[in-house]
């Protein structure tokens, strides 16, 4: 009988092997199955935690562009500098700005629907895992998405802005609908 395993909110599916006898197919399943129910709580471990992240630096450029007391310096040119400055890999301009974004949009969007952002954002990660299983290449089309790997949400929040963006012929993303 088939039970689950709960750590720190991931499920790992677990039986009971030590009182009938397994074959070598059985061994390939069950190794197989444990291996993809694990990868599936990372893969969404690693989408909170990005999530998270983007919102955090959404935020502090936010906070510094309104408060900061040298950011007259950095001016137009802030999130270049802040490229420049910090100097990992991925952590770019356009991070940066999407991030900024994301911040500034998400409790617009419960806001509008007269929710909770924890009540929003899961049912965008249902709603993105749902469609994304029923139709990655159709999620693809639509939002102009080229990766193969199921989008990160505040990437779809993003693509989603953008195409916000594109079907009112807006000149640059401003948060709110």
């Amino acid at each position: 009988e088939m039970a689950t395993y709960i750590h720190d909110g991931m499920e790992l599916p677990i039986e009971d092997w030590s009182k009938t006898l397994h074959s070598f197919s059985d061994l390939a399943t069950i190794i197989q199955t444990t291996n993809d129910a694990a990868q599936s709580s990372a893969v969404k471990a690693i989408n909170r935690m990005q999530t998270m992240r983007n919102w955090l630096i959404g935020y502090y450029i936010v906070e510094f562009e309104q408060h900061g007391k040298d950011r007259a310096e950095y001016g137009a040119n802030l999130l270049k500098s802040l490229k420049e400055k910090v100097n990992r890999r991925g952590l770019n301009e356009t991070l940066f700005k999407n991030s900024r974004n994301f911040y500034l949009l998400y409790p617009q969007i419960a806001d509008e629907l007269n929710s909770s952002v924890k009540r929003i954002e899961r049912g965008l990660r249902y709603s993105i895992e749902a469609a994304w299983d029923r139709n990655s290449d159709g999620i693809k089309d639509i939002l102009g998405y080229y990766d193969d790997c199921k989008p990160y949400l505040s990437e779809f929040i993003w693509l989603l802005a953008d195409k916000y963006r594109i079907i009112n012929n807006k000149k640059r993303f401003t948060p709110g609908f």
